[in-house]
């Protein structure tokens, strides 16, 4: 715009270091000059755009993720349960996070949209072992038991090996670290809360969704006249 002075000033940030805004921007009373705007641009403008994009992109795995479950299980029901349990995990992936004082960053995005998929994959093979002991004859309570117990310790030494040959990458912090250790420490705070809340959340919550509407009767062996309820 005509008559409109441009002030850049030109900053290298590191953590623990406050900014101080150059004094022409205030008054003496510390209050901002009228009519006067500040943006930032550089690094904190890139990464802002990136964590923009990597959240639409978020909401794009999710939606295709959901596709692939409905028709895989064939139920809207089943789709949702899988889908419901994956925020457990990437809040065990925020809280690692914040318990080694790293920041939310592209890197840590990226590892929050994978462990989306990881974590959902483990949800599927439990949730496909119920589904076939249910086709077998057994009641939704047997089944439900049965296929968390069977399942329990596969799921758990994956979860645990995924963890331990992470440990290097999170513990390593030298120059360059910066950019693959909030990946590793996402996917390691994401898998522990998937162990401890997951294993547990999918069975309560698969007997208590397949239980609405009378979906919770004992399926029969498949006949090729057989209609099994889900």
């Amino acid at each position: 715009m005509v008559g409109e002075q441009v002030l850049t000033s030109f900053l290298a940030m590191s953590p623990g270091v406050a900014i101080f805004m150059p004094d022409l921007l205030f008054q003496g009373d510390l209050t901002p000059v009228k009519a006067l705007s500040v943006t930032f641009g550089g690094q904190f403008e890139s990464q802002q755009r990136a964590l923009n994009h990597l959240a639409l992109l978020m909401a794009l795995v999710i939606l295709i993720i959901f596709v692939i479950l409905f028709s895989s299980f064939g139920s809207i029901r089943q789709a949702l349960l899988v889908v419901l349990n994956v925020p457990p995990a990437l809040i065990g992936g925020i809280v690692a996070l914040i318990v080694v004082g790293e920041t939310l960053n592209v890197s840590s995005t990226i590892g929050l949209i994978a462990l989306f998929g990881i974590c959902a994959q483990n949800d599927i093979i439990l949730v496909a072992k119920i589904n076939d002991l249910r086709r077998r004859g057994a009641s939704l309570r047997e089944a439900v038991v049965e296929g968390a117990m069977v399942k329990f310790r596969p799921i758990f030494m994956t979860d645990m090996v995924m963890i331990v040959g992470l440990l290097p990458m999170a513990l390593i912090t030298t120059t360059g670290s910066e950019l693959h250790r909030p990946l590793a420490v996402v996917y390691i705070g994401g898998f522990f809360c998937a162990i401890f809340l997951r294993l547990i959340m999918l069975p309560v919550l698969y007997e208590t969704f397949m239980a609405w509407g009378g979906a919770g009767r004992a399926a029969g062996p498949v006949t090729p006249g057989s209609r099994i309820t889900r």
